[in-house]
């Protein structure tokens, strides 16, 4: 769906703020601090809204909030496309890894981890974000957390990115992980509190 008259005015003045001069020149970067921008916005119309004289100006407040978060899920879109095409525009092997990924997106929901040429047993991963893992975990995990990102796509699982440079084999085991299928003690050990909770929930 394309974005409606509001959602086109900001997109224009993120491209005038970063002196590019269409879409396909923003990077994963500055699409996250755009993203990371907005919920500052919609912090402020939530505080807004709850000091607002009248009902009718509240609800305006609430109204820009609903129009920020639908920037916000139109931005998250194109996350994925402009990793892509960096990966597109880079000489030889992926530059971009895994760990840069999760820095540069907010929050990675469904996703699904795959190698790029053997076929592994894919596991659901409900959310890996940037402070998933602990410091051990990432000690733990350096050579999946190492792996280059080749593309990030939507396909037959669902939300999919797809990794190389790491054995298949640990990013099975890296997934399952993530999906529960590890004991407490390696959860409590590699994963942060609230990661860990959600691990042990899906179980």
């Amino acid at each position: 769906m394309e974005p409606n008259e509001t959602l086109q005015e900001w997109l224009s003045a993120l491209l005038k703020d970063n002196e590019v001069s269409d879409i396909k020149g923003l990077t994963p970067d500055m699409i996250t601090d755009e993203i990371s921008n907005t919920r500052v916005s919609i912090g402020n119309e939530e505080l807004w809204a709850l000091g607002s004289p009248t009902p009718q100006t509240a609800a305006l407040h609430h109204s820009n909030v609903e129009m920020l978060e639908e920037y916000i899920s139109h931005l998250e879109k194109m996350l994925p496309v402009a990793v892509e095409r960096m990966q597109d525009q880079s000489d030889g092997p992926a530059r971009l890894k895994l760990k840069d990924l999760l820095t540069f997106a907010v929050l990675l929901e469904d996703v699904h981890l795959v190698h790029d040429e053997v076929d592994t047993e894919v596991a659901t991963i409900v959310e890996l974000t940037d402070d998933t893992l602990t410091e051990a975990g990432k000690e733990a995990w350096t050579d999946v957390m190492n792996a280059g990102v080749t593309r990030v796509f939507h396909g037959m699982y669902g939300s999919q990115v797809e990794l190389t440079g790491v054995q298949a084999a640990r990013i099975t085991e890296f997934s399952h992980m993530l999906a529960g299928y590890c004991s407490v003690e390696d959860a409590e050990n590699w994963l942060t509190e609230e990661a860990a909770d959600a691990s042990q929930t899906m179980q």
